[in-house]
C-alpha cells in the first residue's frame, strides 16, 4: 500500500498501531500477531492451556482423532521447545504457523508430533512472507518518523483502520482488549460515540478478565501506553466499550461501513 503524500518533517516515535494501518491486509494480520504477547511474558499454565487448545484444532482440521492424554503431553514437550528456541513467538504465530503446516504450505510433514510441530513453527518464522511483511513494516516506520503526514491523511487513514476493525466486528472476530482506545477521540470529535463513558462495565471487564489473569493480557508496552495503571486501563477499557457500542448501532442499521 503506497503512503500517501507526506509534507511535514518532523522527528517522531511511531507506535506499532499507527504504522500497521499502512499495511496491506496480509501483512497487517502478520505484524499484528507478532505483536501480541509473547509466550516469555505469560505464565506457563496459560501458555500450556492454550497450546492443548490450538493443537485440538490441528488435529481437527487434519481429520485425526486426538486423545486429551497424548495431547497435554505433546503440548508440554512442546512448550519446552518453544520457550527454549522461540519465546518471543506468540500464541497468535504459533496457531498460524501450525494451520499452515496442516494444509502442506511448508511441503510433506510425517504425522502430528512434537517434531512436525517445531519444524511449522520454524517454516513459519523464516518464511518470505513474514519477512517480507516485517520489511514493509520497518520501511513504513521509517518514513513516518522522518515525515509527518498532514491532520486530512492521518484522518483518511483513521477512517479506514476503524472501517476494517467494523468489519471485524461484523464477522465476529473484535476483541475488545485489542481495539485501539484512542480512536474513541477522533470518534468522539465526529459525534460518533457517546462522551457519557460507562465505568461500571469498565470495572466489571477489568476485574473478571484482566485482574484475575493479568499475564494473559500483557501488551508490549509500544502497544497501549494507556494501560499502564489500573486508573488508566478502566479508562481504556470504557472508551474501547463505546467504540463496540457504536458499532453495534451501526450493525442494527444494517451500515456496512462506520462513516457512510
Amino acid at each position: 500500500m503506497n503512503l500517501p503524500a507526506i509534507v511535514q518533517k518532523a522527528a517522531l516515535t511511531v507506535p506499532n498501531t499507527q504504522v500497521v494501518q499502512y499495511l496491506p491486509p496480509t501483512d497487517r494480520k502478520i505484524v499484528q500477531a507478532a505483536l501480541q504477547p509473547q509466550i516469555r511474558q505469560l505464565q506457563p499454565g496459560i501458555v500450556l492451556n492454550d497450546l492443548i487448545t490450538i493443537l485440538t484444532s490441528i488435529y481437527t482440521i487434519a481429520g485425526q482423532k486426538s486423545e486429551p492424554q497424548t495431547l497435554a503431553l505433546y503440548a508440554e514437550a512442546f512448550y519446552v521447545k518453544l520457550a527454549e528456541s522461540f519465546p518471543m513467538i506468540t500464541l497468535e504465530e504459533i496457531k498460524t504457523a501450525l494451520t499452515k503446516g496442516v494444509f502442506d504450505e511448508y511441503g510433506e510433514y510425517f504425522g502430528l508430533n512434537v517434531k512436525s510441530f517445531v519444524f511449522f513453527v520454524r517454516s513459519y518464522l523464516e518464511s518470505a512472507t513474514r519477512k517480507l511483511a516485517f520489511e514493509q513494516h520497518d520501511k513504513i516506520k521509517a518514513r513516518l518518523q522522518e515525515y509527518r503526514p498532514t491532520p486530512q491523511e492521518v484522518a483518511e487513514i483513521t477512517k479506514q483502520y476503524i472501517n476494517e476493525l467494523y468489519c471485524d466486528y461484523l464477522n465476529g472476530k473484535l476483541r475488545v482488549d485489542f481495539i485501539p482506545a484512542h480512536y474513541y477521540d477522533y470518534l468522539l470529535s465526529l459525534g460518533l460515540v457517546s462522551p457519557v463513558l460507562d465505568r461500571t462495565r469498565a470495572l466489571l471487564h477489568y476485574t473478571t478478565n484482566i485482574e484475575t489473569n493479568k499475564l494473559r493480557f500483557i501488551r508490549p508496552e509500544h502497544i497501549n501506553e494507556e494501560d499502564a495503571s489500573k486508573e488508566s486501563a478502566l479508562h481504556s477499557i470504557a472508551r474501547r466499550f463505546a467504540i463496540v457500542d457504536m458499532f453495534r448501532k451501526l450493525k442494527l442499521n444494517e451500515k456496512e461501513s462506520a462513516f457512510n
